[in-house]
């Protein structure tokens, strides 16, 4: 770590804090004189190759490895970090970011960046007991349930503040959250190698049961328990496996969750019966579509808009569609299979040659903030009463699977046994709703009903930017929660300008004649 020297006599940048004990003379004092450590796999204090370390009794002291040409770069990705810590709070409420001027072995300059924190017990230095697993996972599910973003489940990522007794996330990094396989690790991790206290295992599995949203179990549950089942395990510590087996199986209370992206402070009031939804789906990349819906919509008096997923994909304006609904107020935005394509590459379930060109075409046409809104975007959302997917609610997933005449019963046995009532779904691009009354299942096409009388139903809205009905238009469907009655619309819109901007950026002729066709 001797490969750049620290010049006093240049500026440097500090983030202001609520503590008042760590200014750029300090800062400078420290790196003066102590040694930078490197964070290493296996090391004292875990990261990426090349991160600096100082470690003092007052201060903990993090300078990022790779260096910015210039200060208005370094301050930006600050800017980024320290908006989402705000909104997240799941790190050190003492956390201030730095950027500096360093000269490198080449004698370039450059500007690094790097924070500090009060000193925090790193759990890995805590024993089994002391680790606050329970506390550690419960600021794992709230930042996976309310901003789709994923901390990274290690030991050495989380400290103990023992003054104010909390647990803190102390890395840098989140990510989109994609499944559970993260989280399945930790946990088999813990058990292999004895950080598991046995008196935490029923704190644990009661924080693995409630933290999870509704929506998720009980596929999530089950998942967890096949993996832990299926993980390669010490003998010494198989019977305490089993005993968290035994502990997950057992029923839990659940509860509804807001939207990922919502922070804590400003969970609505709102209850559903209060609500009057806007019901949109599959938007792929249809701006004039888009702005005909939403322009009809403003006219509704609906209190919230609900998004079902693939605001990309297929049409000519993805980076548009993505701004709009960006901007739009009081918007839930689900995740679906194309905007997860898009932005993660990873590519499940069936698919063409137009799908996979769409893909991407949209992600060279997506800015770097647009493709990080669509990867924070839920892949599932539940209130009290319904629950929002993309593609059926019996999908893991949530995204691939379509609700269809040969699997409609089979989602509607899962929204009975989850005792949910309405299932909101896209993918399917048709206006239609199944539902079961009476103990009878039947498929609804007419434009309007009510579910006043209804078990459970699965309704779709059908698709914004390409629907599959032989009709052109923009189709969208309006709820009114209070009475159950809900109306599907279709509306006019300029086809010809999504039309000739399609020409315009050579897309296929197969995907222009689908939109013409309307299917």
């Amino acid at each position: 770590m001797n490969d750049w020297q620290p010049d006093p006599q240049r500026r440097c940048w500090l983030s202001p804090a609520s503590t008042t004990d760590f200014d750029t003379r300090t800062l400078w004092e420290l790196l003066a004189t102590h040694p930078l450590q490197a964070a290493a796999h296996g090391s004292t204090y875990p990261g990426r190759p090349a991160t600096g370390i100082i470690a003092t009794a007052a201060h903990f002291l993090k300078l990022h490895a790779t260096p910015f040409a210039d200060r208005e770069s370094a301050l930006a990705a600050i800017d980024q970090h320290r908006q989402r810590e705000t909104a997240l709070a799941i790190h050190p409420p003492g956390k201030q970011w730095f950027c500096l001027p360093v000269r490198e072995a080449d004698g370039q300059p450059g500007w690094r960046i790097g924070n500090r924190t009060p000193p925090l017990r790193i759990c890995t230095a805590c024993a089994p007991g002391e680790q606050r697993l329970a506390e550690i996972l419960a600021v794992y599910f709230r930042s996976v349930r309310e901003h789709g973003l994923e901390p990274d489940l290690s030991l050495a990522n989380f400290g103990l503040d023992d003054r104010a007794g909390r647990v803190w996330y102390v890395d840098d990094d989140l990510y989109p959250w994609q499944d559970f396989h993260a989280l399945h690790d930790f946990i088999a991790h813990l058990l292999r190698t004895g950080a598991l206290d046995p008196a935490e295992i029923d704190s644990l599995a009661h924080v693995l049961k409630t933290g999870l949203p509704a929506s998720w179990q009980p596929q999530a549950l089950a998942a967890l328990r096949d993996a832990l089942a299926a993980s390669v395990m010490p003998t010494d510590q198989a019977p305490l496996r089993q005993c968290l087996l035994d502990a997950l199986a057992e029923p839990a209370s659940v509860r509804a969750v807001t939207s990922p992206g919502t922070p804590p402070s400003a969970e609505r009031e709102r209850q559903p019966d209060e609500q009057r939804l806007a019901l949109l789906a599959d938007v792929h990349g249809n701006l004039p579509a888009l702005d005909a819906v939403l322009a009809f919509v403003a006219e509704q008096n609906v209190d919230r808009i609900v998004v079902l997923g693939d605001v990309v994909g297929y049409g000519p304006y993805p980076e548009a569609c993505v701004q709009r609904l960006r901007e739009y107020p009081d918007t839930l935005v689900i995740r679906g299979n194309h905007d997860n394509a898009v932005v993660t590459g990873a590519i499940s379930g069936g698919t063409t040659s137009l799908a996979n060109w769409s893909w991407t075409w949209s992600r060279r046409h997506l800015s770097t903030e647009a493709q990080a809104w669509l990867a924070a975007l839920p892949c599932v959302h539940a209130e009290a009463g319904w629950l929002a997917v993309h593609g059926a609610p019996i999908d893991p997933d949530h995204f691939n699977a379509y609700v269809y005449r040969m699997s409609y019963e089979d989602n509607l046995d899962n929204l009975q046994e989850r005792g949910i009532a309405l299932c909101l779904h896209g993918h399917t691009h048709l206006q239609q709703l199944y539902c079961r009354q009476r103990g009878h299942d039947e498929l609804w096409t007419g434009q309007e009903g009510s579910l006043a009388e209804v078990e459970h139903a699965l309704l779709s809205p059908g698709s914004v930017g390409q629907p599959r009905c032989g009709t052109p238009g923009a189709e969208l469907a309006i709820l009114d929660w209070p009475s159950g009655r809900y109306r599907f619309h279709r509306l006019d819109y300029d086809i010809e300008q999504t039309l000739a901007e399609m020409r315009r950026q050579h897309f296929p002729s197969g995907l222009i004649e689908r939109l013409q066709a309307g299917q």
